[in-house]
């Protein structure tokens, strides 16, 4: 008979306003604020992305091949059909290192990718804004994968 009365204590004592309201709307309402946090993200603003290419690149057969000019030049083909990206031209290695999403080409990229096969380029990325992974890492350093992998001179094995 004891537990049937402290029962029912217990459960009228939930479903009183103050606890229904912390246990069941606040947690809600805190939920659907979180899933709507994209939706105040306005997407329809481009990204912007500094840039600094200072390759000076190299001379083949009397021809240039400077692989910075040609990953701007695909990053602006890539990007610049829907305008979603705005691309802003940075002076310095001191403007490269303030910017919030930035990419960093060095003097001798086009050297030292046509010797080692490989060579650093550099990017910043912001951390608050959600787009700025996927363009960085995602499109960007692709767009430079696939330049470096396709305007390299090929090597040819020396003959003995």
């Amino acid at each position: 008979m004891q537990l049937k009365v402290l029962l029912n204590k217990d459960l009228s004592a939930l479903f009183k306003q103050k606890a229904v309201i912390f246990t069941l709307i606040f947690p809600m309402i805190i939920i659907i604020f979180i899933g709507l946090i994209p939706v105040f993200i306005d997407s329809s603003e481009p990204f912007e992305v500094g840039y600094l290419i200072e390759d000076e690149g190299i001379i083949v057969a009397n021809e240039t091949l400077n692989l910075g000019d040609l990953i701007l030049e695909q990053i602006q083909e890539t990007f610049g059909r829907d305008d979603s990206l705005l691309l802003v031209k940075l002076q310095n290695y001191s403007q490269f290192i303030r910017y919030p999403n930035a990419l960093w080409i060095p003097k001798n990229f086009t050297s030292v990718a046509n010797e080692t096969r490989e060579a650093r380029y550099y990017i910043t990325m912001s951390d608050s804004n959600l787009r700025a992974k996927p363009v960085m890492t995602g499109v960007i350093s692709q767009i430079i994968d696939n330049i470096v992998t396709n305007e390299l001179l090929p090597v040819t094995p020396p003959t003995i």
